[in-house]
């Protein structure tokens, strides 16, 4: 795993991706975006993305983020916040 990742097609280095929170929460967390940060090689979830506040707000947000976090440790593939293209990431 890298420092930082990397979005080929902004052709920059990104502190943070976006993950989708079906691949872990299914129905109940599609189309909501966590915010992922890599700090010292692991995945750190720092919130949710800004349309999705109102509806995570009656959700365990401690619980949530931390299966967030587990579930990227063997995830390989993000999103870019800028321009929306995968992000290779975790055990890619």
């Amino acid at each position: 795993m890298c420092e930082k990742f990397y979005c080929d097609q902004c052709k920059e280095k990104l502190n943070i991706v976006l993950v989708d929170g079906y691949g872990f929460g299914d129905r109940l967390l599609e189309g909501v975006d966590f915010i992922v940060e890599n700090v010292d090689n692991k995945p750190v979830v720092l919130n949710v993305d800004a349309d999705s506040i109102p509806y995570f707000e009656q959700l365990n947000k401690e619980y949530w983020f931390e299966v967030c976090g587990e579930y990227c440790e063997g995830l390989d593939i993000a999103t870019c916040p800028a321009c929306g293209y995968d992000v290779v990431v975790w055990g890619g």
